[in-house]
């Protein structure tokens, strides 16, 4: 820009102030003047007195006032064109310094985000401009890392909240930090830089994708070490996750069906789109429609690696279309291309392999933050909640935060809300109000706890109307930041490396289980006391969100059971296959049942095997005593037994 041009508005005060100097001068000097002229005038004329001591020259008294008069009201004009001219003058100074001041936050911020792009695409590795890779994607996350930007926004009065929030919450951080088992996989060799005074006002030493970036570097050289080391499968493999929780009796929506291109969690190797569609179709999963179908493997939005069954009618009208849906994503591999973390993160989940399942539906009408429908009963959101050392620091439903001290933090209007302060929010106060809130960070320590993590997020499906209804969706071990609300996660992360510069935590070493292997049933897992005393001084919340700990080291064997009494085994109709089950079907520990997913179940006496007579040749004695073998392997049991009713003899089989 032309200097000249810039110093235009400088030029213009300088001239206005110049001009009230001068007005203000010459008002004066008339004002003396005009004082100085009206009383010589005065003093010039001679009036007549009368006998008793009166003026007798009325006129001249009368053009004396009106001479006076005119000279005040001179004055007057000349002091009000004066403070005119002044408060011009002040208004056109004001003016200048907030444009001054809006050019220099605008020069910041475009310098601190061309410096953040420069730094991505130095960075980045591969092709920048694939079509399903918008840069558009990445400004956000630019902006959101950008340092510079967090200076500019220091000044703000929610960047003042949010200091004030930090300061409460810092104490009660360290102190769950202290009394936690930190398990060996996420702490163990995690480096992290000394703390160290920031170079200047604003600019935070650690910043949460630097950690993020530090911890993925610290997943690819364990794993390099040890192939064995793929705790990162619990988040990156969604049936692993679900089977996690499933292990952990953590209630999430139940996985019906899953495929596998391996042969893994006791499915058979699957070959890809054409046999996931066919099996869908044939209701080989035993499970009606609508459902979700989701692909294992891939956990990036941006992938699109989801999506909604609604009807077999559907599916077969959009077969060939869903099979080439499936068959593209079954031969991708997991990107985080638009993560500073992306190398070490792609190279990590080049180790999984495709696979997809099939999940029930969570019932309710999902809706957003601003949708009237969102303060109906049956309304659905999902809330995510950020777990810093065993700690519910903060939750978030898309633009609003809802914190520990119950106040609801609204950014809809974004980049003003960061600049002016954010609003108390006018919507989904239910959350809050109705307990959501408060079960949700108690679940979600609660598998922190278990998982012995240092920072995860868990997320949550709520329906308003139902706080027990609360279910887990899924967690993540590198949640994305939002720009709009950076000065939470900066607090975050500083008590995030805190704990572990200054060695807050207690080592665990796990006897090599992998993090997806935890259960707070076993003997063997992370925080087990202090899990034991979360559960059982909250026992009725535990309760209601279904959270129980397995006590049976603690407690002394049961006495053995009552011998049953004999059953008479069923007599007809020839040919047939019966089964009982002594000890019922409990979906045990490495079941087919409890891999599949499935439910328990407890059938009473003799009952005909009319699945294995239909599919699995049992109505023949060999057949039918196979059946034992495997009911036993998918129930986790071992006292199945099995009955096959002759033809009677000499008469053949019909």
């Amino acid at each position: 820009m032309d200097p000249q041009l810039g110093n235009t508005g400088a030029r213009r005060a300088a001239a206005a102030a110049a001009m009230a100097t001068s007005s203000r001068r010459s008002a004066a000097a008339l004002s003396a003047a005009a004082r100085e002229r009206a009383t010589e005038y005065v003093s010039e004329r001679k009036p007549m007195v009368t006998a008793d001591g009166e003026a007798a020259d009325l006129g001249d008294d009368l053009e004396i006032d009106r001479t006076r008069a005119a000279v005040d009201c001179a004055i007057q004009r000349l002091r009000q064109s004066n403070d005119e001219l002044l408060g011009r003058s002040k208004r056109t100074k004001g003016q200048c310094c907030r444009r001054c001041c809006c050019c220099c936050c605008c020069l910041l911020l475009l310098l601190a985000l061309a410096g953040a792009i420069i730094k991505a695409l130095l960075d980045h590795e591969g092709p920048l401009a694939l079509p399903e890779k918008s840069p558009v994607r990445l400004w956000p996350r630019l902006i959101a890392s950008s340092q510079l930007f967090n200076l500019v926004l220091q000044p703000s009065a929610t960047s003042r909240k949010g200091r004030e929030y930090f300061e409460q919450q810092l104490p009660l951080l360290e102190a769950s930090a202290r009394s936690f088992d930190c398990l060996d996989y996420w702490c163990k060799n995690l480096t992290v830089p000394s703390m160290e005074t920031n170079w200047f006002p604003g600019l935070q030493k650690y910043e949460w994708y630097s950690l993020l970036t530090y911890r993925y570097d610290m997943m690819l050289e364990k794993m390099r070490a040890d192939p064995r080391a793929d705790d990162f499968r619990m988040e990156k493999n969604k049936c692993d996750m679900y089977d996690w929780y499933a292990l952990n009796g953590f209630r999430a929506m139940r996985v019906i069906y899953r495929w596998s291109a391996r042969g893994e969690w006791g499915t058979s190797p699957a070959s890809g789109a054409q046999q996931v569609v066919t099996d869908l179709l044939e209701n080989r999963t035993g499970h009606d429609f609508p459902m979700y179908l989701k692909m294992c493997h891939l956990t990036q939005g941006w992938q699109r690696a989801t999506r909604r069954l609604k009807s077999r009618e559907e599916l077969e009208a959009n077969r060939a279309e869903v099979e080439d849906w499936i068959g593209k994503l079954w031969a991708v591999h997991p990107d985080d291309w638009e993560r500073p973390w992306a190398a070490a993160h792609n190279m990590l989940t080049d180790t999984l392999s495709p696979g997809a399942l099939v999940q029930e539906l969570y019932p309710g009408n999902f809706v957003g933050n601003y949708d009237p429908a969102a303060e109906e009963v049956g309304a659905v959101v999902e809330l995510k909640t950020y777990v810093i050392w065993g700690h519910a620091y903060m939750g978030s439903i898309h633009d609003i935060l809802l914190l520990r001290d119950g106040t609801m933090e609204d950014y809809h209007d974004q980049w003003l809300s960061m600049l002016h302060g954010h609003v108390s929010s006018k919507v989904l106060q239910w959350v809050v109000t109705e307990g959501h809130l408060e079960r949700a960070f108690f679940m979600a320590e609660t598998a922190a706890l278990v998982a012995g993590m240092d920072m995860v997020r868990m997320d949550f499906f709520l329906r308003k109307g139902d706080p027990a209804g609360i279910v887990f969706n899924e967690d993540s071990i590198s949640s994305a930041r939002s720009p709009i609300y950076h000065h939470h996660f900066d607090h975050m992360s500083y008590a995030w490396a805190r704990g572990h510069v200054e060695r807050w935590y207690r080592p665990f070493d796990a006897g090599g289980k992998r993090t997806y292997e935890l259960s707070l049933h076993n003997e063997v897992v992370p925080n087990k006391q202090r899990i034991r005393l979360k559960l059982a001084s909250n026992a009725a919340l535990a309760e209601e969100v279904g959270l129980h700990m397995s006590s049976r080291s603690s407690q002394p064997p049961p006495p053995p059971p009552t011998p049953a009494p004999a059953l008479t085994v069923p007599t007809t109709p020839y040919g047939s296959c019966w089964m009982q089950h002594p000890s019922g079907c409990p979906c045990a520990a490495g079941s087919g049942c409890r891999t599949a997913n499935s439910t328990a179940y407890f059938p009473v006496g003799w009952n005909r095997d009319t699945y294995g007579e239909n599919n699995l040749n049992s109505r023949t004695f060999e057949g039918c005593m196979a059946r034992a073998i495997g009911e036993n392997a998918w129930c986790g049991t071992t006292n199945v037994e099995t009955y096959y009713v002759p033809f009677p003899s000499p008469s053949p089989p019909p």
